[in-house]
């Protein structure tokens, strides 16, 4: 085993998973805010064709 890494605990490492999920989310959620916004314009302009 090497000794030079620093031992990770589990609650540290959680806390770095959790936080990169947060990360994720979060650019999921800004993106599905852009999409929805998109597809209220489309909508919107489909039904000037229509009526």
């Amino acid at each position: 085993k090497m000794g030079s890494a620093p031992p990770t605990t589990a609650a540290e490492t959680s806390e770095l998973l959790s936080q990169e999920k947060i990360n994720e989310y979060s650019k999921i959620g800004e993106q599905g805010m852009v999409v929805s916004a998109w597809r209220s314009q489309i909508l919107k302009d489909s039904e000037r064709v229509i009526t």
